[in-house]
């Protein structure tokens, strides 16, 4: 049986993850921009969720390394998940047999 939702926790770490996800929603970075790419796909409570897992671990990586914060405009990070993604279809493509090729625009 699958969960549908999220599920309510009283840990307070996690909740102001949440808010600062929900703050950064509507912000535009890279943060921001994950954020639209997941509400459309999963819906808003799932996208800040992720979202604020993914703030936890650049909090993390931040501590642990004790290296500065890189951001990336939302522009950035749209262009770097659009080369993902034509990666990843091509890399499909190749394991299906077929080739692709650019169109010209």
């Amino acid at each position: 049986m699958w969960r549908r939702g999220t599920l309510k926790t009283r840990n307070r770490a996690g909740q102001a993850l949440r808010l600062a996800a929900q703050a950064v929603s509507r912000s535009h970075n890279s943060l921001g921009a994950f954020y639209q790419r997941l509400r459309a796909r999963l819906g808003p409570q799932s996208a800040i969720v992720a979202t604020a897992h993914k703030l936890a671990r650049i909090v993390y990586h931040l501590l642990a390394h004790r290296t500065p914060i890189r951001d990336l405009s939302a522009a950035e990070y749209e262009q770097r998940a659009r080369e993902r993604d034509i990666a990843a279809l091509r890399n499909k493509a190749t394991r299906l047999g077929f080739t692709l090729v650019a169109s010209p625009a």
